[in-house]
């Protein structure tokens, strides 16, 4: 598969907080367009489609930064999800809606630093042919 990892940890310290899906595309790889303060398109023209799937608290954290870090993204598609807006550990997908690039980036809550989220993983960005095997998986 064609990928791009983007977005370095945020404190060199610790491998746990990357930089957000929405910077990464935006400001380090150009994928992603702003024109003014909230009109983002993808750089192609195509339309910004996005969805959050989410996961139990629990114990899906290890393995979803296991199998992100193993490349394995059918194993990763097919771990059970919770209900839609759910509370608690999930997989921010944002994509363009002409597929020339997909990504995806694992987020997890802390509410012990004030209810703020962190990204796990790197941003995982699936270009050319593989955009679309990624969204098949990941979207259906």
């Amino acid at each position: 598969m064609a990928v791009i990892v983007g977005g370095a940890p945020q404190d060199p310290k610790s491998i746990e907080q990357y930089e957000e899906v929405l910077f990464v595309l935006e400001k380090e790889l150009g994928l992603i367009k702003r024109k003014f303060v909230v009109n983002l398109k993808a750089a192609s023209g195509a339309k910004l489609q996005e969805e959050r799937r989410w996961y139990e608290l629990g114990g899906y954290s290890q393995p979803i930064i296991d199998l992100v870090a193993a490349g394995d993204w059918a194993g990763l598609a097919a771990l059970p999800a919770a209900g839609k807006d759910q509370t608690g550990l999930y997989l921010h997908l944002k994509w363009a809606s002409d597929l020339s690039w997909f990504a995806l980036q694992s987020v997890e809550p802390r509410p012990w630093e004030g209810g703020r989220y962190a990204a796990m993983t790197p941003v995982i960005v699936f270009t050319e042919g593989d955009a679309a095997e990624a969204a098949r998986l990941f979207i259906g």
